[in-house]
């Protein structure tokens, strides 16, 4: 992509072929989810990367080594802090995970987000 550019991911998501690992940090605890991940923009650091996010449920343990902004589109998961309290998020939801988070992530209905991850 060229400094100064529009990315638009409504132009870009059919193309990308999705990946279906979980992200590092992510441990499945309960279910058999699945996952796809549509990288829809590398800017050239390999640890700055934004797309499209789905997964059916299942539950997660968290120890986060970037920071991620989300916007879930669809669907409802439960985020619970190590030592903290439970938030339920869902669509139209936004919230950020900060470098170092810990704890749980349950998909309790499919659920898609966009993201943002930053080193």
């Amino acid at each position: 992509m060229a400094t100064g550019s529009l990315v638009v991911f409504d132009n870009l998501l059919g193309a990308i072929e999705p990946l279906t690992q979980f992200p590092g940090g992510w441990s499945v605890i309960d279910g058999r989810p699945e996952a796809q991940n549509r990288k829809v923009y590398t800017p050239g650091d390999p640890n700055m990367v934004s797309g499209k996010w789905s997964c059916s449920p299942g539950k997660f343990s968290l120890n986060t080594v970037v920071w991620e902004f989300c916007h879930v589109i669809s669907g409802k998961c439960i985020i619970t802090p190590e030592g903290g309290e439970p938030q339920t998020l869902e669509a139209g939801g936004t919230f950020i995970v900060e470098k170092g988070f810990r704890g749980t992530w349950e998909v309790v209905q499919t659920m898609t987000k966009f993201y943002v991850v930053a080193p």
